[in-house]
């Protein structure tokens, strides 16, 4: 028991350092995405925004972790002949692979909760977010603020009412999609560059409104100026966030898909598709036990002066399991050749063979 316990701390400790190392390496990825989602940079608005991405990540990035903890902590049993001592001692193999089971079943439930239950309603989270934020960007801007650059929507001013929230001497890009209205609409060009004495703007439900005076075309000469043109941009548009029915079967939990499915709720054009996706979620969890079974044999396998041979092999399980689960899964899913169910599991089955060969070898020697 005690042995046991030993393994188990340092297991625990490798994972806490591989999977905090990981998040910290992806922050700086998911920041810029983030501030490129928000399309203003508010620290307050990315610290409440930085929760909802990095869940999403948690079903990829902690099994990674865990393998690495795993080639890590069996390599160092290895390579400090402590695995000899412990064989040598008559203790099965398997009974020093209990430690990692246990942690496997507490990230796997994890993260089997996470998959099923709350990943697939966060995109609406995360646009109900983003589109909030761009409203309130916009009524509490700095006093100083003359510049708001979002996406396809630019505008640039000379000057503004901070308090009333109107610019004066107005360069500003319409998107594409804007809508137009009031008087003389037909001559306004959506998606082009116009310039205005005032602009103001006002907020109703899911629609931004730009009321512009004295407005004129910034690329032609002599354009005519038109005395007042109100343009609706949808913030959804804005955003580049397109809209979701919350209906949708892929936005369900795990349990609610399957129901659906079973009473026929889903589009017969999807329901390969919502099938691929309910067992693919469930694989997520497998892949613990899948990386279980490479990762251990791994560390071993590859000992003494081979600790950074074994991190790359255990890096490169990780990135041929995840290419080939999202790629080649859903590929084989739309060719509809193969049952879904069975494109899904396909790639973390034939992980398990892998690694119980690896097992067998390592524990044979």
């Amino acid at each position: 028991m005690t042995l046991t316990l030993y393994v188990l701390r340092l297991l625990c400790a490798a994972v806490v350092v591989s999977a905090g190392g990981l998040f910290f390496i992806a922050i700086p990825g998911v920041v810029v995405g983030a501030v490129h989602k928000l399309g203003v940079v508010n620290m307050a608005a990315l610290l409440g925004f930085l929760p909802l991405v990095l869940v999403d990540l948690v079903p990829y990035l902690l099994p990674i972790g865990f393998l690495l903890a795993l080639v890590s902590t069996y390599g160092r049993l290895a390579a400090d002949n402590e695995w000899t001592a412990i064989s040598m001692a008559g203790i099965h193999p398997v009974r020093m692979m209990l430690p990692a089971l246990v942690i496997a079943l507490v990230l796997g439930g994890m993260s089997h909760w996470l998959t099923t239950e709350i990943s697939p309603s966060l995109s609406f989270l995360k646009r109900e977010y983003a589109a909030r934020h761009v409203v309130e960007s916009f009524r509490n801007m700095n006093a100083g603020r003359t510049e708001v650059p979002l996406n396809d929507f630019y505008l640039s001013a000379k000057s503004r009412d901070f308090k009333s929230n109107t610019f004066r001497d107005v360069t500003i890009h319409i998107p594409s999609k804007a809508r137009a209205a009031g008087e003389a609409a037909s001559a306004s060009e959506a998606g082009s560059t116009v310039l205005a004495d005032v602009a103001e703007f006002s907020f109703h439900g899911d629609s931004m409104r730009i009321d512009l005076t004295r407005a004129r075309s910034a690329n032609a000469i002599n354009a005519v100026q038109i005395k007042h043109i109100a343009v609706e941009v949808d913030i959804d548009d804005l955003l580049k966030i397109k809209s979701k029915n919350r209906l949708e079967w892929r936005y369900q939990t795990s349990n609610e898909l399957g129901r659906m499915l079973d009473a026929g709720e889903v589009a017969p054009e999807d329901v390969r598709k919502a099938i691929f996706e309910l067992h693919s979620r469930r694989t997520r969890t497998a892949t613990f036990f899948m990386f279980l079974l490479l990762g251990v044999p791994t560390g071993l396998l590859l000992r003494r002066g081979t600790q950074l041979g074994a991190l790359a092999a255990a890096v490169g399980y990780a990135l041929v399991y995840y290419l080939l689960s999202v790629r080649l899964g859903k590929t084989l899913a739309s060719w509809g050749t193969i049952p879904p169910a069975v494109s899904a599991w396909a790639i973390t089955v034939a992980g398990c063979l892998a690694g119980l060969w690896l097992c067998w070898k390592a524990f044979r020697k």
